[in-house]
């Protein structure tokens, strides 16, 4: 979704080619896991890179309500949502001591199966 011109159209024309029930998987970057967020606010710094969240690639940046949001619009709806964050221990640490607060900024990528809505 991250590379497309319109993932919205894209998502609306593969509708048309899904069987009633049909799913949509997709794992798509989260644009702000703590070390995007810290470059942009301490160095007023958003660099592209060659892989990464700030791939140069990257035509879009979503979030989890952007994400959402998209998906509904394009007459989704979103069976499971998965987010992946570093398996450090510091991070999941940080997470429960946040009481989950902070999950947004350490998840780096959502995964998403969406369902073709009947």
């Amino acid at each position: 979704m991250e590379h497309l011109i319109d993932p919205w159209q894209c998502l609306k024309r593969l509708k048309e080619y899904l069987k009633p029930g049909g799913s949509v998987i997709a794992s798509i970057p989260n644009v702000n896991p703590w070390r995007v967020l810290k470059d942009f606010i301490l160095y007023d710094k958003w660099e592209y890179v060659t892989a990464g969240t700030l791939d140069r690639t990257h035509l879009r940046f979503f979030t989890n309500k952007s994400i959402k949001a998209m998906f509904e619009e394009c007459g989704y709806r979103i069976v499971h949502r998965a987010r992946v964050s570093t398996l450090r221990i510091w991070v999941k640490a940080l997470n429960i001591a946040s009481l989950g607060m902070l999950k947004r900024f350490l998840t780096y990528q959502f995964l998403v199966v969406a369902r073709k809505s009947l």
